[in-house]
Protein backbone atom coordinates (compact mmCIF):
# COMPACT_ATOMS: atom_id res chain seq x y z
CA UNK A 1 0.00 0.00 0.00
CA UNK A 2 2.83 2.87 0.59
CA UNK A 3 4.66 1.78 -2.49
CA UNK A 4 1.48 2.28 -4.41
CA UNK A 5 0.95 5.47 -2.91
CA UNK A 6 4.69 6.57 -3.67
CA UNK A 7 4.31 5.61 -7.12
CA UNK A 8 1.08 7.56 -7.53
CA UNK A 9 2.96 10.49 -5.95
CA UNK A 10 5.76 9.88 -8.41
CA UNK A 11 3.99 9.62 -11.26
CA UNK A 12 1.99 13.05 -10.45
CA UNK A 13 5.22 14.89 -9.83
CA UNK A 14 6.34 13.58 -13.00
CA UNK A 15 3.07 14.78 -14.96
CA UNK A 16 3.49 17.87 -13.18
CA UNK A 17 7.06 18.29 -14.53
CA UNK A 18 6.17 16.97 -18.27
CA UNK A 19 3.35 20.08 -18.16
CA UNK A 20 5.40 22.80 -16.53
CA UNK A 21 8.57 21.67 -18.92
CA UNK A 22 5.92 21.86 -22.06
CA UNK A 23 4.81 25.58 -20.67
CA UNK A 24 8.67 26.63 -20.60
CA UNK A 25 8.82 25.18 -24.05
CA UNK A 26 6.07 27.00 -25.32
CA UNK A 27 7.21 30.20 -23.58
CA UNK A 28 10.62 29.95 -24.23
CA UNK A 29 10.32 29.33 -28.17
CA UNK A 30 6.47 30.89 -28.82
CA UNK A 31 5.63 28.07 -31.25
CA UNK A 32 5.20 28.65 -34.57
CA UNK A 33 4.61 32.00 -35.74
CA UNK A 34 3.01 32.35 -38.78
CA UNK A 35 5.10 34.19 -41.54
CA UNK A 36 1.97 37.31 -41.78
CA UNK A 37 1.85 37.54 -37.70
CA UNK A 38 5.58 37.59 -37.86
CA UNK A 39 5.61 40.51 -40.68
CA UNK A 40 3.49 42.27 -38.53
CA UNK A 41 5.79 41.99 -35.76
CA UNK A 42 8.28 42.99 -37.90
CA UNK A 43 6.52 46.22 -39.15
CA UNK A 44 6.15 47.32 -34.86
CA UNK A 45 10.35 46.74 -34.49
CA UNK A 46 10.37 48.64 -37.81
CA UNK A 47 7.65 51.86 -36.37
CA UNK A 48 9.65 51.57 -33.03
CA UNK A 49 12.95 51.73 -34.63
CA UNK A 50 12.29 54.30 -37.07
CA UNK A 51 10.96 56.52 -33.80
CA UNK A 52 13.71 55.84 -31.90
CA UNK A 53 16.47 56.43 -34.15
CA UNK A 54 14.82 60.03 -35.32
CA UNK A 55 14.90 61.15 -31.80
CA UNK A 56 18.12 59.62 -31.01
CA UNK A 57 19.49 61.37 -34.38
CA UNK A 58 17.72 64.26 -33.13
CA UNK A 59 19.10 64.73 -29.79
CA UNK A 60 22.81 63.61 -31.21
CA UNK A 61 23.34 66.72 -33.16
CA UNK A 62 22.50 69.07 -30.31
CA UNK A 63 24.81 66.96 -27.96
CA UNK A 64 27.30 67.26 -30.71
CA UNK A 65 26.54 71.06 -30.91
CA UNK A 66 27.47 71.69 -27.60
CA UNK A 67 29.75 69.49 -26.79
CA UNK A 68 32.15 70.10 -29.85
CA UNK A 69 31.83 73.95 -29.52
CA UNK A 70 31.09 74.77 -25.43
CA UNK A 71 32.88 70.95 -23.95
CA UNK A 72 36.49 71.29 -22.25
CA UNK A 73 38.53 69.38 -24.89
CA UNK A 74 41.38 69.06 -22.01
CA UNK A 75 38.94 66.90 -19.59
CA UNK A 76 39.27 63.26 -19.71
CA UNK A 77 37.16 61.26 -21.71
CA UNK A 78 36.44 63.88 -24.14
CA UNK A 79 37.48 62.94 -27.62
CA UNK A 80 35.67 59.06 -26.56
CA UNK A 81 32.52 60.94 -25.77
CA UNK A 82 32.70 62.67 -29.06
CA UNK A 83 33.28 59.50 -30.99
CA UNK A 84 30.82 57.90 -29.49
CA UNK A 85 27.94 60.69 -30.11
CA UNK A 86 29.38 60.74 -33.91
CA UNK A 87 29.14 57.02 -33.88
CA UNK A 88 25.58 56.64 -32.61
CA UNK A 89 24.33 59.44 -34.66
CA UNK A 90 25.40 57.45 -37.36
CA UNK A 91 23.66 54.43 -36.76
CA UNK A 92 21.01 56.55 -36.11
CA UNK A 93 20.65 57.33 -38.97
CA UNK A 94 21.37 54.46 -41.01
CA UNK A 95 18.49 52.25 -38.94
CA UNK A 96 16.01 55.28 -39.41
CA UNK A 97 16.84 54.78 -43.29
CA UNK A 98 17.01 51.00 -42.98
CA UNK A 99 13.51 51.01 -40.94
CA UNK A 100 11.57 53.71 -43.60
CA UNK A 101 12.34 51.10 -46.33
CA UNK A 102 11.21 48.04 -44.49
CA UNK A 103 8.18 49.96 -43.37
CA UNK A 104 7.92 51.06 -47.52
CA UNK A 105 7.90 46.84 -48.34
CA UNK A 106 11.40 47.70 -49.78
CA UNK A 107 13.06 45.01 -47.45
CA UNK A 108 10.78 42.16 -46.35
CA UNK A 109 13.25 39.45 -44.95
CA UNK A 110 12.81 38.87 -41.60
CA UNK A 111 16.14 37.57 -40.72
CA UNK A 112 17.60 40.93 -42.41
CA UNK A 113 15.15 43.02 -40.34
CA UNK A 114 15.82 41.51 -36.90
CA UNK A 115 19.59 41.13 -37.57
CA UNK A 116 19.49 45.58 -38.16
CA UNK A 117 17.32 45.35 -35.30
CA UNK A 118 19.19 43.69 -32.65
CA UNK A 119 22.18 45.52 -34.15
CA UNK A 120 20.82 48.76 -33.44
CA UNK A 121 19.89 47.57 -30.12
CA UNK A 122 23.08 47.05 -28.98
CA UNK A 123 25.03 49.65 -30.26
CA UNK A 124 22.67 51.66 -28.42
CA UNK A 125 23.47 49.64 -25.38
CA UNK A 126 26.88 49.50 -26.25
CA UNK A 127 26.56 53.19 -26.61
CA UNK A 128 24.51 53.71 -22.89
CA UNK A 129 26.96 51.31 -21.38
CA UNK A 130 30.23 53.70 -22.15
CA UNK A 131 28.00 56.90 -21.59
CA UNK A 132 26.99 55.39 -17.73
CA UNK A 133 30.51 53.90 -17.40
CA UNK A 134 32.29 57.25 -17.78
CA UNK A 135 29.30 58.76 -15.51
CA UNK A 136 29.86 56.11 -13.05
CA UNK A 137 33.35 56.61 -13.07
CA UNK A 138 32.56 60.54 -12.34
CA UNK A 139 30.67 59.05 -8.91
CA UNK A 140 27.95 59.44 -11.46
CA UNK A 141 24.92 57.56 -11.90
CA UNK A 142 24.04 54.65 -14.56
CA UNK A 143 20.91 56.18 -15.78
CA UNK A 144 21.42 56.67 -19.21
CA UNK A 145 21.80 52.59 -19.50
CA UNK A 146 18.75 51.78 -17.61
CA UNK A 147 16.85 54.03 -19.47
CA UNK A 148 17.91 52.24 -22.71
CA UNK A 149 17.26 48.79 -21.46
CA UNK A 150 13.74 50.08 -20.06
CA UNK A 151 13.43 51.47 -23.63
CA UNK A 152 14.37 48.34 -25.61
CA UNK A 153 12.49 46.37 -22.86
CA UNK A 154 9.17 48.51 -22.98
CA UNK A 155 8.71 49.41 -26.87
CA UNK A 156 10.51 46.40 -28.56
CA UNK A 157 9.58 42.68 -29.76
CA UNK A 158 11.82 39.85 -29.48
CA UNK A 159 11.54 36.35 -29.05
CA UNK A 160 12.84 35.13 -25.60
CA UNK A 161 15.16 33.54 -26.80
CA UNK A 162 16.90 36.66 -28.51
CA UNK A 163 15.97 38.57 -25.54
CA UNK A 164 17.45 36.48 -22.67
CA UNK A 165 20.63 37.12 -25.39
CA UNK A 166 20.26 40.76 -25.60
CA UNK A 167 20.18 41.13 -21.81
CA UNK A 168 22.48 38.36 -20.54
CA UNK A 169 25.53 40.04 -22.65
CA UNK A 170 24.50 43.29 -21.95
CA UNK A 171 24.32 42.77 -18.19
CA UNK A 172 27.41 40.67 -17.66
CA UNK A 173 29.34 43.08 -19.86
CA UNK A 174 28.13 46.65 -18.07
CA UNK A 175 28.56 44.90 -14.77
CA UNK A 176 32.10 43.94 -15.51
CA UNK A 177 32.94 47.76 -16.35
CA UNK A 178 31.63 48.84 -13.03
CA UNK A 179 33.51 46.20 -11.65
CA UNK A 180 37.05 47.03 -13.18
CA UNK A 181 36.30 50.75 -12.12
CA UNK A 182 35.62 50.29 -8.80
CA UNK A 183 34.50 46.69 -8.07
CA UNK A 184 30.91 47.71 -8.36
CA UNK A 185 30.58 49.45 -4.48
CA UNK A 186 27.95 51.32 -5.37
CA UNK A 187 25.76 48.75 -7.20
CA UNK A 188 23.96 46.18 -5.61
CA UNK A 189 24.11 43.03 -6.99
CA UNK A 190 20.49 41.42 -6.17
CA UNK A 191 19.00 44.53 -7.40
CA UNK A 192 20.92 44.66 -10.66
CA UNK A 193 19.94 41.10 -11.03
CA UNK A 194 16.13 41.32 -10.64
CA UNK A 195 16.18 44.51 -12.93
CA UNK A 196 17.18 42.29 -16.08
CA UNK A 197 15.23 39.86 -14.61
CA UNK A 198 12.19 41.79 -14.82
CA UNK A 199 13.06 43.61 -18.23
CA UNK A 200 13.25 39.96 -19.77
CA UNK A 201 10.23 38.71 -18.39
CA UNK A 202 8.23 42.22 -19.63
CA UNK A 203 9.96 41.77 -22.97
CA UNK A 204 9.12 38.16 -23.40
CA UNK A 205 5.40 38.91 -22.05
CA UNK A 206 5.12 41.67 -24.36
CA UNK A 207 6.31 39.35 -27.39
CA UNK A 208 3.40 37.02 -26.45
CA UNK A 209 0.69 39.23 -25.90
CA UNK A 210 1.69 40.54 -29.16
CA UNK A 211 2.16 37.37 -31.49
CA UNK A 212 -1.58 36.50 -29.37
CA UNK A 213 -3.11 39.57 -30.44
CA UNK A 214 -2.02 39.67 -33.82
CA UNK A 215 -2.80 36.22 -34.46
CA UNK A 216 -6.67 36.95 -33.06
CA UNK A 217 -6.93 40.43 -34.87
CA UNK A 218 -5.89 38.74 -38.05
CA UNK A 219 -8.32 35.67 -37.92
CA UNK A 220 -10.87 38.45 -37.23
CA UNK A 221 -9.97 40.57 -40.34
CA UNK A 222 -9.86 36.56 -42.11
CA UNK A 223 -13.66 36.44 -41.08
CA UNK A 224 -14.41 39.46 -42.01
CA UNK A 225 -13.59 39.66 -45.07
CA UNK A 226 -14.80 36.11 -45.49
CA UNK A 227 -18.31 37.07 -44.71
CA UNK A 228 -17.99 40.44 -46.75
CA UNK A 229 -17.50 37.76 -49.83
CA UNK A 230 -20.85 35.59 -48.49
CA UNK A 231 -22.82 38.74 -47.89
CA UNK A 232 -21.41 39.96 -51.80
CA UNK A 233 -20.79 36.79 -53.80
CA UNK A 234 -23.71 34.07 -54.69
CA UNK A 235 -22.21 30.72 -52.49
CA UNK A 236 -23.45 28.62 -55.81
CA UNK A 237 -21.77 30.30 -59.12
CA UNK A 238 -19.29 32.68 -57.47
CA UNK A 239 -20.37 35.29 -59.27
CA UNK A 240 -21.61 38.48 -57.64
CA UNK A 241 -25.18 39.00 -56.17
CA UNK A 242 -28.25 41.20 -56.32
CA UNK A 243 -27.09 43.15 -53.43
CA UNK A 244 -23.48 43.85 -54.85
CA UNK A 245 -25.88 45.06 -58.38
CA UNK A 246 -26.90 47.70 -55.57
CA UNK A 247 -23.88 48.93 -54.55
CA UNK A 248 -23.22 49.37 -58.56
CA UNK A 249 -25.18 52.47 -59.08
CA UNK A 250 -22.43 54.19 -57.20
CA UNK A 251 -19.48 53.37 -58.97
CA UNK A 252 -21.07 54.11 -62.39
CA UNK A 253 -22.45 57.38 -61.38
CA UNK A 254 -22.63 60.22 -64.04
CA UNK A 255 -21.89 57.74 -66.80
CA UNK A 256 -24.23 55.30 -69.57
CA UNK A 257 -25.05 52.18 -67.31
CA UNK A 258 -25.57 49.01 -69.43
CA UNK A 259 -27.83 46.16 -68.02
CA UNK A 260 -29.08 43.01 -69.49
CA UNK A 261 -31.25 40.74 -67.49
CA UNK A 262 -31.48 37.33 -68.30
CA UNK A 263 -33.09 33.87 -67.42
CA UNK A 264 -32.20 30.28 -68.59
CA UNK A 265 -35.43 29.37 -70.79
CA UNK A 266 -37.58 26.13 -69.34
CA UNK A 267 -34.94 26.01 -66.44
CA UNK A 268 -37.38 24.25 -64.09
CA UNK A 269 -38.06 21.55 -66.62
CA UNK A 270 -33.95 20.85 -66.17
CA UNK A 271 -34.60 20.25 -61.90
CA UNK A 272 -38.03 18.14 -62.96
CA UNK A 273 -36.18 15.76 -65.36
CA UNK A 274 -32.85 15.52 -64.36
CA UNK A 275 -32.40 16.74 -60.58
CA UNK A 276 -31.10 19.79 -58.71
CA UNK A 277 -27.88 18.73 -58.56
CA UNK A 278 -27.95 18.84 -62.39
CA UNK A 279 -29.53 21.91 -62.25
CA UNK A 280 -26.57 23.73 -59.99
CA UNK A 281 -24.03 22.65 -62.58
CA UNK A 282 -26.11 24.11 -65.51
CA UNK A 283 -26.34 27.16 -62.96
CA UNK A 284 -22.64 27.33 -62.50
CA UNK A 285 -21.61 26.55 -66.19
CA UNK A 286 -23.58 29.64 -67.36
CA UNK A 287 -21.81 31.80 -64.85
CA UNK A 288 -18.85 30.93 -65.86
CA UNK A 289 -19.43 32.04 -69.84
CA UNK A 290 -20.90 35.05 -68.82
CA UNK A 291 -17.54 35.17 -66.83
CA UNK A 292 -15.38 34.50 -69.72
CA UNK A 293 -17.13 37.14 -72.27
CA UNK A 294 -17.51 39.83 -69.67
CA UNK A 295 -15.53 40.44 -66.21
CA UNK A 296 -16.08 39.15 -62.96
CA UNK A 297 -17.14 42.50 -61.68
CA UNK A 298 -19.80 42.67 -64.42
CA UNK A 299 -22.06 39.81 -63.79
CA UNK A 300 -24.87 39.17 -61.02
CA UNK A 301 -26.98 36.37 -60.20
CA UNK A 302 -30.50 38.20 -59.27
CA UNK A 303 -32.46 35.28 -58.15
CA UNK A 304 -32.66 31.47 -59.14
CA UNK A 305 -31.84 30.88 -62.70
CA UNK A 306 -32.00 34.96 -63.16
CA UNK A 307 -28.54 36.87 -64.03
CA UNK A 308 -27.86 40.31 -64.96
CA UNK A 309 -24.64 41.66 -66.97
CA UNK A 310 -23.96 45.28 -66.02
CA UNK A 311 -21.40 47.54 -67.49
CA UNK A 312 -20.29 51.23 -66.80
CA UNK A 313 -20.06 53.11 -70.49
CA UNK A 314 -20.02 50.15 -72.65
CA UNK A 315 -19.56 50.14 -76.64
CA UNK A 316 -23.16 48.47 -77.30
CA UNK A 317 -22.42 46.60 -80.56
CA UNK A 318 -19.36 44.53 -79.16
CA UNK A 319 -21.27 43.85 -76.19
CA UNK A 320 -24.39 42.20 -78.04
CA UNK A 321 -21.73 40.27 -80.22
CA UNK A 322 -20.06 38.89 -77.07
CA UNK A 323 -24.21 38.18 -75.74
CA UNK A 324 -24.61 36.12 -79.26
CA UNK A 325 -21.47 34.35 -78.63
CA UNK A 326 -23.01 33.54 -75.03
CA UNK A 327 -25.95 32.12 -76.21
CA UNK A 328 -23.62 29.80 -78.58
CA UNK A 329 -21.62 28.03 -75.96
CA UNK A 330 -24.71 27.95 -73.55
CA UNK A 331 -26.23 26.09 -76.10
CA UNK A 332 -23.12 23.42 -75.95
CA UNK A 333 -23.83 22.64 -72.42
CA UNK A 334 -24.19 18.99 -71.83
CA UNK A 335 -24.69 17.44 -68.60
CA UNK A 336 -24.61 13.57 -67.76
CA UNK A 337 -28.20 12.10 -69.36
CA UNK A 338 -29.25 15.91 -70.51
CA UNK A 339 -30.90 16.13 -73.35
CA UNK A 340 -32.59 19.29 -72.83
CA UNK A 341 -31.04 22.60 -74.77
CA UNK A 342 -29.62 25.34 -72.79
CA UNK A 343 -31.37 28.99 -73.83
CA UNK A 344 -31.93 32.13 -72.16
CA UNK A 345 -33.47 35.18 -72.79
CA UNK A 346 -33.13 38.67 -72.31
CA UNK A 347 -33.60 42.32 -72.37
CA UNK A 348 -31.27 45.23 -71.88
CA UNK A 349 -31.33 49.02 -71.17
CA UNK A 350 -28.87 51.96 -71.69
CA UNK A 351 -29.08 55.04 -69.49
CA UNK A 352 -27.23 57.59 -67.98
CA UNK A 353 -26.82 56.89 -64.04
CA UNK A 354 -27.75 60.02 -61.99
CA UNK A 355 -29.34 58.76 -59.13
CA UNK A 356 -30.70 55.65 -57.36
CA UNK A 357 -34.29 56.14 -58.51
CA UNK A 358 -33.06 56.23 -62.32
CA UNK A 359 -30.56 52.64 -61.73
CA UNK A 360 -33.94 50.88 -60.09
CA UNK A 361 -35.78 52.45 -63.34
CA UNK A 362 -33.63 51.17 -65.42
CA UNK A 363 -33.43 47.63 -63.46
CA UNK A 364 -37.35 47.83 -64.25
CA UNK A 365 -36.79 48.67 -67.67
CA UNK A 366 -34.53 45.42 -68.56
CA UNK A 367 -36.78 43.31 -66.90
CA UNK A 368 -40.01 44.22 -68.55
CA UNK A 369 -38.00 44.00 -72.24
CA UNK A 370 -37.01 39.96 -70.72
CA UNK A 371 -40.91 39.86 -69.85
CA UNK A 372 -41.33 40.44 -73.26
CA UNK A 373 -38.80 38.31 -75.01
CA UNK A 374 -39.90 35.30 -72.92
CA UNK A 375 -43.80 35.83 -74.31
CA UNK A 376 -42.43 35.93 -77.96
CA UNK A 377 -40.96 32.83 -77.74
CA UNK A 378 -38.26 33.17 -75.65
CA UNK A 379 -34.34 32.47 -77.00
CA UNK A 380 -34.30 35.73 -77.91
CA UNK A 381 -32.91 39.09 -76.55
CA UNK A 382 -35.01 42.34 -76.98
CA UNK A 383 -34.28 46.18 -75.73
CA UNK A 384 -36.48 47.76 -73.75
CA UNK A 385 -39.20 50.44 -75.23
CA UNK A 386 -40.00 53.87 -74.13
CA UNK A 387 -43.34 52.54 -72.11
CA UNK A 388 -40.77 50.61 -69.92
CA UNK A 389 -38.81 53.54 -69.00
CA UNK A 390 -40.98 56.17 -68.43
CA UNK A 391 -38.75 58.85 -67.35
CA UNK A 392 -36.33 59.33 -70.39
CA UNK A 393 -37.07 59.03 -74.23
CA UNK A 394 -36.31 56.30 -76.66
CA UNK A 395 -33.48 57.05 -78.76
CA UNK A 396 -34.28 54.69 -81.56
CA UNK A 397 -34.26 55.45 -85.07
CA UNK A 398 -32.93 59.01 -83.96
CA UNK A 399 -30.28 60.00 -86.05
CA UNK A 400 -27.50 61.40 -84.34
CA UNK A 401 -24.22 62.54 -86.26
CA UNK A 402 -25.30 60.46 -89.54
CA UNK A 403 -25.93 56.94 -87.11
CA UNK A 404 -28.64 55.41 -85.95
CA UNK A 405 -28.91 54.91 -82.03
CA UNK A 406 -29.22 50.85 -81.29
CA UNK A 407 -33.10 49.72 -79.25
CA UNK A 408 -32.71 50.40 -75.37
CA UNK A 409 -30.40 53.30 -75.48
CA UNK A 410 -32.16 56.27 -73.85
CA UNK A 411 -31.34 59.75 -73.29
CA UNK A 412 -32.13 63.11 -71.35
CA UNK A 413 -35.13 65.23 -72.39
CA UNK A 414 -32.86 68.04 -72.88
CA UNK A 415 -30.26 66.48 -74.98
Amino acid sequence: MVQSNIYQKGRWTVAVLQRTLKKWKKFWKCGIVKPEVQQEIDRENMRFGLLVAMISGFFEILILIRYGIFGNRDSGWYWQRLYSYLVFFFSSTGMSVFASLALRGKVKSHRRIAFVGMAYCLIALGWSMFISGVDYSRDGQILVFCTVVLGCAGFSFWRPSRSIFLYLITGVSFYAVLYRIDGAYRVNVYNYLIFFIVCFLVNASRYHMKVDSTTAQMKLEKMGRRFRKLSLYDELTGVLNRRSLFLLQEECMRQPLFLMMMDLDDFKKVNDMYGHSVGDEVLRQFASILRHYFTAEAVYRYGGEEFVVALCSPELPAVLEKFEKARADAAQIAMEKQSLPITFSGGYALAEMKDRETFEQLLKAADMALYKAKHRGKNQIMAAEEEDFLPVSLCCDVNVEGQTALAGCFLDEES
